[in-house]
């Protein structure tokens, strides 16, 4: 329990319902125990009539709890008013109606407030959670599984909800209830309590040995979650290449494989928790047989117990079995619910991006002079091979960049220590002389505009996508965006406009089309700075003509740097950086590298073979 308040403390947050929780929940137990007290009177006075008006008024001699019991029963016999068997019958009946009612109704008040406190743990927790990965470094996304993060923001906390609901109901109507009850019976015969008491440890022994096995079951299940959930996100991600490979049949084997195996863990999970209700019964049956044998004897005898205790003492004997029960269960829920704690937990311990507020007084307002890359070496976490060495670039205000190199040779890694997406481990990226890690993220990112070669799209309108991080955009400045970069007409034709939902990742629009969107959201933006890698998907030459008027647009009065994989965006930049292997290889003009970098006019070579038409 203390690992769930580790993560959202209720006492701190909802103190007014868990206040009306607790008050509820005493008086249900106070209600709850004295409809359980009035029912041995009732089944005294129907069968053993005489005995019932000789035990109400047998004098008091012992003290102690049975003292205490004894003036239990005298008070209960006088409140409903005493005399002859027929008369006082009624009254009984009509007092357990009340008690009965009594008793449901703060059992209800008692869901009705600490439901409220279930859920809205649940959804904070899951709040929480969502906050903390979308903090996350963005390094912390390229070593994520996708289904793994999925899996804890929603498979986990549901599991957490279900202990929740039965910590929050059971953990303090049930054990006070038990204890409760357990009074009552010491305080009808202490013998014969411990006498029933004598198999409790095995009970206890039992759900020790469970708990744990609950645990790891538990763990392994939430971990193929994690699984399905991945598997299930990458086919969808995937459909595209799945479709046109034909591999269905061997997707549809990987599924099942991973479903299989959450199967195995489900049904021996099923199959232990199962186990607890029929050993929990069997262990009451037990305890009540015996209780009969000591307890009818001693009735038979005429020692210790008379009719009506012993009446009593089964029925309230009878009535802890269902709290102890729930008492026993609550373990296990708390296991299962520890193995997904422990899955949330390590999630909310990983370290997000340093908060801007310690870097006030670093805000960046506009680019004046330049941007600079200073001796920068960079390598990923997870890899000791260096992907930029020993990199010095210096990129002036309003100059266009075209970074050009083969696949690897870390063009989009050197734009993106920029936004400070990573950290480079040795040299500095400098903004205006200052070098970014002393400048707050927020105000950085907002003077950069990013179009990404795998242009991304929300599964809402157009015009949210538009629009997605900006404040109190005017429709002119919509209106004018959309046409220098070429979108007022093909917005034009869509179902509603603007308004059209554009699909899972931008699925009903195409790929120039995708493009374009990005472009005029960039416009929109108005960054000093631009990152544009260019997509390496080939366009009808329809859509290429559009996008290469939407660049022109878009490069126009900003800094620039092009991650180029075509010889049309080359054709934008005032100098072109070559690089290879983490290094830069050469730098010059387009005409100039023709002429002196045989690595350049085999790129070039490349890249026009890529763009002919097939």
């Amino acid at each position: 329990m203390i690992t769930y308040l580790n993560f959202i403390n209720p006492f701190k947050r909802y103190p007014k319902h868990l206040i009306l929780t607790g008050l509820a929940t005493l008086c249900y137990v106070v209600f709850n125990t004295l409809s359980i007290w009035l029912i041995a009177p009732v089944l005294n006075i129907i069968f053993l009539p005489n005995k019932a008006n000789e035990s109400a008024q047998t004098e008091m001699l012992t003290g102690g709890m049975r003292g205490m019991y004894d003036s239990m029963k005298q008070w209960s016999w006088d409140l409903i008013g005493g005399g002859d068997p027929l008369s006082v019958l009624p009254r009984l009946c009509m007092a357990l109606i009340a008690v009965f009612l009594l008793k449901n109704l703060f059992a209800y008040l008692q869901l009705h407030f600490v439901s409220y406190v279930e859920q809205r743990m649940i959804k904070d927790l899951r709040d929480r959670v969502y906050a903390h990965v979308i903090r996350q470094p963005y390094e912390f996304f390229d070593r994520s599984s996708t289904g793994e993060l999925m899996s804890a923001v929603m498979n986990d906390v549901n599991t957490l909800s279900v202990t929740f609901q039965r910590v929050f109901t059971q953990a303090v109507r049930d054990p006070i209830t038990v204890v409760t009850l357990l009074i009552i019976l010491f305080s009808i015969s202490w013998q014969l309590t411990l006498a029933a008491l004598i198999i409790v440890p095995i009970f206890g022994i039992l759900y020790r040995k469970t708990g744990g096995s609950l645990k790891r079951k538990s763990g392994r299940i939430q971990e193929g979650l994690a699984e399905i959930t991945g598997a299930l996100q990458e086919t969808i991600s995937g459909a595209r290449l799945i479709k046109s490979s034909a591999t269905e049949t061997t997707e549809t084997d990987r599924f099942e494989s991973r479903s299989e195996r959450l199967f195995g863990n489900s049904l021996r999970l099923a199959r232990l928790e199962r186990l607890a209700s029929p050993l929990s019964e069997f262990i009451g049956v037990l305890i009540i047989a015996l209780v009969l044998l000591v307890g009818g004897q001693q009735v038979l005898s005429g020692s210790l117990l008379d009719a009506e205790d012993f009446i009593r003492f089964i029925v309230v004997l009878f009535s802890i079995l269902a709290p102890a029960r729930a008492v026993g269960n609550l373990n296990n829920y708390l296991q299962i619910g520890a193995a997904a704690g422990a899955r949330i937990n390590n999630l909310l311990e990983q370290p997000i991006e340093n908060p801007d507020e310690q870097l006030e007084g670093q805000r960046v307002t506009g680019l004046t002079s330049g941007i600079e890359y200073d001796k920068v070496c960079f390598r990923y976490a997870t890899s000791d091979h260096w992907i930029l060495q020993d990199i010095s670039l210096k990129i002036n205000r309003g100059e266009r960049v075209a970074l050009v190199g083969r696949s690897g040779s870390g063009k989009t890694t050197l734009a993106n220590l920029l936004p400070r997406f990573y950290e480079p481990q040795q040299g500095q990226v400098l903004w205006d002389g200052k070098s970014v890690t002393t400048l707050a993220r927020a105000p950085l990112r907002r003077h950069i505009s990013l179009v990404s070669q795998d242009v991304f799209l929300f599964n809402e309108s157009v015009r949210y996508n538009l629009t997605y991080g900006l404040n109190d955009v005017t429709d002119e400045r919509l209106a004018a965006a959309m046409r220098r970069a070429q979108c007022t007409e093909f917005v034009a034709k869509l179902p509603r406009g603007l308004d059209t939902i554009v699909g899972e990742r931008g699925a009903q629009l195409s790929g120039g089309q995708k493009q374009r969107i990005a472009i005029a959201r960039a416009l929109l933006k108005d960054a000093p700075l631009l990152i544009f890698d260019e997509a390496t998907s080939a366009l009808d030459n329809e859509s290429e003509r559009l996008i290469q008027q939407a660049l022109e647009e878009l490069f126009r009065e900003r800094t620039v740097i092009i991650i180029a994989h075509r010889l049309s965006s080359i054709r934008f930049a005032d100098r072109v950086v070559v690089m290879d292997e983490g290094r830069i290889a050469a730098q010059g003009t387009h005409a100039s590298l023709m002429e002196s970098s045989d690595l350049y006019r085999t790129l070039t070579q490349l890249y026009e073979r890529e763009s002919l038409p097939a």
